[in-house]
């Protein structure tokens, strides 16, 4: 009998912490076994809203050989919405460059929030990804 698999929240942080979800879960289950100290690295760049530093951590494990490209996509996707989670602004050009790099040309980061957007957010309530319906990206 398997265990039920349950869907990850989105949050890398929280996910990683019960490695019982479906693509992104598995991806981060099989980071903890294949490179423990850089998965414990990224969760905590993570939790301190660090998504440059999580993703340049995610393309090293890639490089090194001890996480596989689908695995790290399935990371990468979560990536920026985890560090706006967490207090963090968009990750950087160069940060995205290697994750972009070490993925074989895959850009799997999705665009992300300034620190200003997500301290508005958070202050006012509102979500500036649309404003009166129209898409602010």
């Amino acid at each position: 009998m398997t265990t039920p698999v349950k869907p990850g929240t989105g949050d890398l942080v929280k996910d990683g912490k019960s490695m019982q979800m479906a693509d992104e879960g598995k991806a981060m289950s099989d980071f903890n076994k294949q490179d423990g100290a850089d998965f414990q690295a990224m969760e905590s760049e993570l939790s301190h809203g660090d998504g440059n530093a999580a993703t340049k951590t995610l393309a090293k494990a890639v490089q090194s050989g001890k996480l596989s490209q689908s695995d790290a996509a399935a990371i990468g996707s979560q990536l920026q919405q985890t560090a706006n989670a967490h207090g963090g602004g968009k990750i950087d050009d160069e940060s995205r460059d290697a994750l972009k790099n070490a993925l074989g040309g895959a850009d799997v980061l999705t665009p992300g929030k300034s620190r200003l957007e997500v301290a508005f957010d958070h202050l006012t309530g509102m979500n500036t990804d649309s404003i009166a319906g129209v898409s602010t990206k």
